[in-house]
Parts: structure tokens; sequence; C-alpha cells
């Protein structure tokens, strides 16, 4: 743990908060146990603040950055929350698969994107992230795992 200031991406806001670098699960969930707010930050590469707040623990996802698996047919990845954009890029491409929707920083991890549901330099034509997203595995401290999609939860 580390009290810390986090600013945000433009250096206009910044929160004084409590750091925490879990890299698995087990530890995750048990960070989430603790009575108080708590927020889960990719890259911190947002304009405003959306990933810090006075007082409050945030929880580095960054460790979370593996590529689960890949269909090859589909062009369907399951990844972490904490891998980058770069890295899926780099995986990607070379086997003939790109986001349409596609935002500016190659740093924006796949969490922060679906959180915040950026939108890239086309989403007249392609839409915001949401619309690339499947699926999303979801951890809630009261109801445990939760799927969510667009047909369920």
């Amino acid at each position: 743990m580390s009290q810390t200031r986090l600013r945000s991406f433009d250096g206009t806001e910044s929160h004084g908060v409590e750091l925490r670098r879990p890299d698995r699960f087990r530890a995750l969930r048990q960070e989430l146990r603790h009575d108080g707010a708590s927020i889960a930050r990719g890259a911190g590469l947002s304009y405003c603040a959306a990933s810090a707040g006075e007082g409050v623990r945030v929880l580095l996802s960054r460790g979370y950055d593996r590529l689960l698996a890949f269909d090859e047919n589909t062009g369907i990845v399951e990844a972490e929350s904490g891998v980058t954009l770069g890295k899926l890029y780099e995986f990607s491409v070379p086997r003939g698969w790109i986001l349409p929707v596609i935002p500016g920083h190659p740093s924006i991890t796949l969490g922060g994107c679906a959180a915040a549901d950026v939108h890239g330099k086309n989403q007249h034509r392609e839409g915001a992230f949401s619309g690339v997203v499947d699926s999303l595995v979801l951890w809630h401290p009261e109801h445990g795992e939760l799927v969510c999609s667009k047909t369920q939860n």
C-alpha cells in the first residue's frame, strides 16, 4: 500500500489516494472487501480523473494483462482488463485482425475502453467501444462473478 497523488491525463485534477497493485484475482477480491470506496485504474489516461478520488482506494489493473484466448476464424479475443490496445494490436494485426473502433493512445487498457465506452476518430461510422465487446466478467463483492453481455445482466 502507498499513499500517492494521481493526476488526470490533462493534469487539471489531482487526488490523494491509497494505491494498491493486486496481481492475482484472490488479492483483488480481498482488496474489494474493505470498507470504503475503491475504483479500478488502468493506464490513467482519462482526461478527467475517472480512476481517482480524494481518499479513495485505487486498484491498479495493469497486472491483469494477459491475452487468454483467440479464435483465428472470428477474431474474437478473450483478454484481461489490463491488456493495452498496443499489446492487443501487436498480437492481432499480424493475424489480420484489428478493432473497428480505434482510440488514439496505444497504452489505453481494454478495461478502461469498456468502462468509458471510448470511441475513435470514426465513431460516426463504427460507433463506440461497447459495440465490439461481446461480454465481460465483473467481480461484485456481494454477488461474486457476473457475466455481462447485451443479453445477460
